[in-house]
């Protein structure tokens, strides 16, 4: 389980302003085969794959305010660090 923090940047052609959305992602493993692929993301996860996806959003709850305040490089950074 994966939590990474991402922004996107766009600006379209009707819209004068850019504009910029920041969130968090969490990714999930992949289960080695690809032909399990749609099973494997479709189906409840097991106990353990649970408790990592529940670690996984308490750590970006966590890390939002980080996001909001100083941007998605520091929050992504002390995601991926200790401190």
């Amino acid at each position: 389980m994966a939590v990474t923090t991402a922004c996107a940047t766009s600006s379209p052609r009707s819209v004068a302003k850019t504009s910029t959305a920041c969130g968090l992602r969490l990714g999930i493993n992949h289960p080695g085969d690809r032909n399990q692929v749609v099973d494997y993301v479709l189906h409840p996860p097991g106990k353990a794959e649970q408790e990592k996806i529940d670690d996984a959003i308490a750590r970006g709850l966590a890390i939002l305010p980080v996001l909001v305040r100083d941007g998605a490089e520091k929050a992504m950074h002390r995601l991926h660090t200790d401190g």
